[in-house]
């Protein structure tokens, strides 16, 4: 990668171009997010450019002058190494007046000593960079919902889960839905023919379902319907979750091995 797009340039300081893949540009554009949430521990500085790195409070000495002389000092490719002299900063770059400033705030920056720099990345509570960390810094977090928890744990079928994922967005292929793209012209649900068939009445609203679910509060020992409505579904079920946990453990394994037959038998 760096044979192709950076020959004769720096990460920091290299053009988006035309020419460049989509995967490239998207880094590229990414840079400024980036420096946001990274940090420099300056050592002995052979690591990092004088010019292009962002070392100075996560800018570079080419962006706080806003343009670079070939006679103010260094070449490009100089390390900040070249301005320390046994653990303190040595002016090398014969800048304009607007350097002084800069040059005041770079004396207050912190020297480790002897060893490698270190590029500290915030996100992380190591401070390392690395796939997870990298994933969880630009993720888009949605909304958090009250089902979630029960529905994506480890001993679940992962179908099921996704089934029922897709219940709760209103996604699944039932009839109202597919008639609403125009795919069929009827829409009565064919167990019960009396009500339109969507993910409420077809998961909890249809006499067949009611049957069903009868048939499993019979062997759980439960006596509260669930409601007609997804919505309400997740506040019923930690209500029959906390009944459940109030039981003795003699009943709930009595209960759970019922629900194992249950679930085998159907």
């Amino acid at each position: 990668m760096k044979k192709r797009y950076l020959k004769r340039e720096n990460l920091w300081n290299a053009k988006v171009c035309s020419s460049h893949s989509c995967t490239w540009t998207t880094i590229l554009n990414a840079r400024e997010w980036v420096v946001s949430k990274l940090s420099y521990v300056i050592f002995e500085g052979k690591s990092i450019n004088l010019w292009y790195d962002p070392w100075i409070n996560r800018k570079s000495l080419m962006q706080r002058l806003g343009r670079i002389s070939y006679d103010w000092g260094p070449p490009l490719d100089t390390t900040v190494s070249a301005s320390l002299r046994n653990g303190k900063w040595t002016k090398l770059v014969r800048a304009p007046v607007d350097f002084d400033p800069i040059w005041e705030e770079i004396q207050h920056l912190e020297v480790g000593g002897r060893g490698e720099d270190i590029l500290i990345w915030y996100p992380s509570k190591t401070g390392n960079l690395g796939l997870s960390e990298a994933w969880k810094a630009v993720r888009c977090r949605g909304t958090s919902f009250p089902w979630i928890k029960w529905i994506w744990q480890p001993i679940q079928t992962p179908k099921h889960s996704f089934c029922a994922w897709q219940a709760f967005h209103d996604k699944l292929s039932t009839l109202s839905r597919l008639q609403s793209k125009g795919l069929i012209q009827n829409s009565v649900c064919p167990l019960c023919s009396s009500d339109r068939e969507d993910v409420d009445h077809l998961l909890l609203g249809c006499s067949y379902s009611r049957f069903i679910w009868s048939l499993l509060f019979r062997e759980l020992l439960i006596r509260i319907a669930p409601p007609y409505n997804l919505a309400a579904f997740p506040h019923w079920l930690a209500f029959v979750r906390g009944q459940l946990l109030r039981s003795s453990m003699l009943q709930k394994f009595q209960k759970i091995k019922k629900l194992q037959n249950f679930l085998v038998c159907s």
